[in-house]
């Protein structure tokens, strides 16, 4: 059994669905579950960040647990909810790839393509914590922000909308793009 599917905790593996391919001691298939996130596990995440977290990203992670959840075009991918597991993989992800990002007051929660990552602006207060979401490109160090969206919130309802985002022109309709 390969360490991808020794990740996948055996209450989030589908027994019932495999690869298409005969690759199953290499890949398991995934399903979502009922999150058990608490407010000690929030709370602990929001040590970590060093910032308190979004009324609106505290119920999103209250949700489902996953392995990789994608928005829009497969370009926004949020970081892994596991049972049990919140703090220790942000940890984990901080650690290997985005160390100080939290001390600059940017708070990540997605991968953004393979160019970059999106984060919670928490350099911007505003009340309930409800920070602007900025995608910040590896290329230039992490230096430069791109405001995504004006909170989490925004982000859903502009792709639920047909919208797409751009960079640094911002967001078009899809069906105004040529």
């Amino acid at each position: 059994m390969s360490e991808y599917v020794k990740n996948i905790p055996k209450s989030m593996r589908d027994r019932h669905r495999h690869p298409d391919d005969d690759s199953d001691k290499f890949y398991a298939c995934w399903k979502p579950i009922p999150s058990t996130v608490t407010d000690k596990e929030l709370k602990e995440l929001e040590s970590l960040f060093g910032h308190p977290l979004p009324l609106a990203y505290r119920y999103f992670l209250q949700q489902w647990h996953f392995i990789k959840l994608y928005m829009n075009q497969n370009n926004f991918c949020f970081f892994s909810s596991l049972p049990s597991q919140l703090a220790s993989k942000f940890k984990e992800i901080l650690k290997k790839y985005y160390a100080g990002l939290p001390q600059r007051g940017f708070l990540p929660i997605a991968n953004f393509s393979d160019w970059g990552v999106a984060c919670f602006d928490a350099r911007r207060p505003v009340p309930g914590n409800d920070y602007p979401v900025v995608v910040l490109d590896h290329e230039d160090g992490y230096t430069n922000s791109m405001t995504y969206a004006a909170n989490f919130e925004e982000m859903f309802q502009r792709e639920r909308g047909g919208w797409i985002w751009l960079g640094a022109p911002g967001w078009k309709r899809k069906d105004e793009i040529s």
